[in-house]
Formats: C-alpha cells, sequence, structure tokens
C-alpha cells in the first residue's frame, strides 16, 4: 500500500503520474490524500493502464475501509 499526500508544488503529479506509476508496479492500494482538494481516494485492482478500482473521493472526516489484509477504517477527521 502507498499513501501519497500531494504537495503544493506537485498536486498534479501526485495525482496523475504517480498513481498511474504505483498500478504499473502492482502497488495493491494507493491512498490519495488531497490536501488542496480536503479529500482522501482510494485506489485498488492495479493494472497495465492504472488503477480499475476507485472509491472515493471522500471529504476529510469521513472513514475509509481498507480492505484485506488491512481490514481496518481509517480515520480521517484529523486531516
Amino acid at each position: 500500500m502507498i499513501v501519497e499526500v500531494t504537495s503544493e508544488s506537485d498536486g498534479d503529479t501526485d495525482r496523475i503520474v504517480k498513481r498511474r506509476r504505483y498500478a504499473e508496479y502492482g502497488a495493491s492500494l494507493y491512498l490519495l490524500v488531497d490536501r488542496s482538494e480536503g479529500s482522501c481516494t482510494l485506489f485498488s485492482k492495479p493494472g497495465p493502464l492504472g488503477y480499475t478500482r476507485t472509491a472515493g473521493p471522500y471529504p476529510f472526516g469521513t472513514p475509509i475501509r481498507l480492505p484485506e489484509p488491512f481490514a481496518v477504517e481509517l480515520d480521517t477527521s484529523e486531516f
């Protein structure tokens, strides 16, 4: 699992370029914490063209359920 927190200067790289690269390399989950949007998005099911499943974006404060092998609910209220 990869967790990425967007930076103010490279937010688009985090949202687009890195997301595709992480999927190409087979990272099973990619959680994007987007500070400028105030949201979290969970990407899963990596493939050669990117992630095939997206959950969100969820506004900060919305709990996010991480699937197995993590099987936890992530509290985003402090983000």
